[in-house]
């Protein structure tokens, strides 16, 4: 009988050892890769009638006409570039800005006067609370 306070002497054979091993399995499933694919049709005809295949560097294609630019930032650069009617834009931010302004002014007013009700109603309440104070409780 063992106690929990005894030490007990446990040993393995290489056999299970190597057993063990052998059943842990792998994490991943090797697997040959697949065949890259193939060209489609459509592009093979493409081709046809052109005499030799161009190659497309997009880097040059995106690369940015401007020296002082930072690299890798040509595609925002490009987006910078294209004009706009800034007016029209600005004027709708005023319109929307004067919008703004007016629904503050009609908000900054209610509260004002729910500020004015609450002191009108406070002084009420307070009037009345004296006067039932004043009032003994058998005359009715």
């Amino acid at each position: 009988m063992i106690t929990p306070s005894e030490i007990q002497k446990f040993t393995v054979c290489s056999e299970s050892a190597n057993q063990v091993q052998e059943s842990a399995g792998d994490l991943f499933v090797p697997i040959d890769m697949p065949e890259p694919p193939k060209n489609s049709f459509l592009k093979e005809m493409s081709t046809l009638f052109v005499s030799q295949k161009e190659s497309f560097d997009l880097d040059t294609i995106f690369l940015d006409k401007n020296p002082n630019s930072v690299p890798g930032s040509s595609m925002r650069s490009i987006a910078k570039t294209i004009p706009g009617p800034l007016s029209m834009e600005q004027a709708s931010a005023r319109a929307a800005l004067h919008e703004r302004g007016e629904k503050l002014n009609v908000a900054v007013e209610a509260t004002e006067r729910l500020k004015e009700n609450a002191v009108t109603l406070s002084q009420r309440t307070g009037k009345l609370v004296e006067k039932y104070e004043k009032k003994k409780w058998y005359n009715f």
